[in-house]
């Protein structure tokens, strides 16, 4: 005879988690919630985008870009055709849910992963955050850190002082 002791506490477990796949589709439905009207700076937009990009991938491995079989001048064979049914790239399935365009989206994203974070923080209270433009120009610098600073001192020296929109 098993004394109460003895049983496995999992049997008494009956609190439904969700699995890590279902998890990332209640994040992926979440960011999706708070892009849709989004009323935020072009920088908050950005890393909101760049994370939704990240929940993604995780779950679509498939639409990264990159990494095509075949060599140069042929022997490529559709998506469609490997994968069994395409998966749509994940700027193509933001600009569906959020009603930007894809460039847009892919624009955005670059400005949340090419400006470094401490440079983000600085940005984040001032009016060059509302500016999407002058953002992507000093993310567009991502591969020297020097002229990065110097378009962000820049960009941060001619934003013009007035109040973000909605507010």
């Amino acid at each position: 005879m098993l004394s109460i002791s003895a049983r496995p506490y999992h049997w008494f477990d009956n609190e439904a988690r969700p699995s890590e796949p279902e998890q990332a589709v209640i994040e992926l439905t979440d960011i999706d919630t708070r892009l849709t009207g989004f009323a935020g700076s072009a920088l908050r937009r950005a890393e909101l985008l760049a994370a939704r990009k990240r929940v993604y991938e995780a779950l679509h491995p498939g639409s990264r870009h990159g990494g095509a079989p075949g060599r140069a001048g042929g022997g490529k064979t559709p998506r469609a055709e490997r994968m069994g049914s395409a998966v749509r790239s994940h700027a193509a399935d933001a600009a569906g849910r959020t009603g930007l365009s894809e460039r847009s989206v892919r624009q955005l994203v670059q400005i949340a992963e090419d400006i470094p974070e401490p440079m983000r923080d600085l940005i984040r209270d001032t009016p060059l955050a509302w500016r999407q433009r002058a953002l992507l120009e000093v993310a567009r610098a991502f591969g020297d850190p020097e002229e990065q600073r110097r378009r962000l001192s820049t960009a941060l020296g001619s934003a013009e002082v007035k109040d973000p929109p909605g507010t």
